[in-house]
């Protein structure tokens, strides 16, 4: 007899899919957290939604379709273990697991939404962006010092590009970081479980097909729990970064505006011509003539090119997992995450149902 203690049998389905704690609670959970970790377009500031937003999208979609094949096939599986349960148990008990405790929320979420999500902040952004560099070109408008004002204006500018918006990332971090621990406590709990299905259903093709669908699955969850923990902390090193580009371009941004209050606290109609004054203007503001040196000017223009790389280029460097593809861990070779081969075709769920 293929199930050799349906007591134990039902014991281990109700650990498997119905208590709180359950593998099938916990992978629900995780496409959940998935799908709710949407990033506003300017989440991630202007500059960096450029070079960011569509690759973040794109890791989003794909963990969270995987966890949807996962988790649509492992209620076939359920209700296939339903099927095999009440071949062996009395009609009383012939309602082996709560149907509401078992039911599949809601999976597919709209991508086109997050793409749309922070249109208003961003027109506002642009107006409110518009009426300041007006207004600081009419307070700083001095004789001979407009490049200065260009230069108050592209620090500004780039300041305003790397602006996060810290509590939607934080958030979004959150739910990929409890992605990650739903999934790693996808296998601990799993472990509690194949023991009681191992003691309570054997010497059946059943019962060796569930095994190997079981194990199958426990090993790309591992690699899915160790990818989710990785593009949350690819999420919190661009959080981290933005905050520090943005405090640079705040303190360059300070340094022109307060160069900008003395020369017109001072009522001076050019910018001076001679001393340590004129080096330190041409540093902040860029070249503003060629009377000045062709070496200060390189001097300026130099600095300003290593700050704007400094705000830019890692941005151009991270990278998020949006497709198949293999990759090491720990001395641990992985070939990509594919939950969609962790499953169980109809054939095999009726040899699942039916072979004894």
């Amino acid at each position: 007899m293929p199930v050799h203690d349906p007591d134990k049998f039902v014991q281990a389905m109700k650990k498997l899919a119905e208590e709180n704690n359950s593998p099938y609670r916990r992978l629900l959970s995780a496409r959940g957290n998935i799908g709710e970790a949407e990033l506003p377009v300017i989440a991630l500031g202007l500059g960096a939604s450029f070079f960011v937003k569509e690759d973040y999208d794109g890791a989003r979609r794909f963990f969270h379709t995987e966890l949807d094949v996962a988790a649509d096939n492992l209620k076939n599986v359920l209700d296939g273990l339903q099927i095999v349960a009440k071949n062996y148990h009395t009609a009383e008990q012939a309602n082996i697991l709560d149907p509401d405790s078992v039911k599949d929320s809601a999976a597919k979420i709209d991508f086109s939404t997050g793409d749309i999500k922070g249109g208003a902040e961003l027109v506002a952004t642009g107006f409110l962006w518009t009426l300041a560099i007006r207004h600081m070109f009419i307070g700083t408008a001095l004789k001979g010092a407009g490049q200065i004002s260009v230069a108050a204006g592209i620090s500004t500018a780039l300041w305003l590009l790397c602006t996060p918006l810290d509590t939607e990332l934080s958030d979004a971090q959150s739910k990929w970081e409890s992605a990650a621990e739903h999934l790693n406590q996808f296998i601990l709990s799993l472990s509690d479980v194949m023991p009681l299905f191992a003691q309570a259903w054997y010497d059946s093709e059943g019962a060796d097909m569930f095994t190997k669908y079981m194990t199958t699955l426990k090993n790309e969850i591992h690699e899915g729990a160790l990818l989710v923990a990785g593009t949350a902390s690819t999420l919190k090193s661009i959080h981290n970064h933005l905050v520090r580009a943005q405090t640079l371009w705040f303190g360059y941004s300070m340094a022109v505006l307060i160069l900008l209050i003395w020369l017109q606290a001072t009522q001076a109609a050019a910018p001076p011509t001679a001393g340590a004054v004129k080096v330190v203007i041409e540093l902040v503001g860029g070249t503003l003539g060629k009377a000045v040196g062709s070496w200060i000017g390189l001097v300026g223009e130099t600095s300003r090119a290593v700050l704007i790389s400094a705000g830019l280029a890692p941005f151009l460097m991270q990278s998020f997992t949006k497709e198949k593809k293999a990759w090491s861990y720990g001395g641990t070779q992985y070939d990509g995450l594919d939950l969609k081969s962790a499953r169980m075709s109809t054939a095999d769920l009726d040899v699942l149902m039916h072979k004894y």
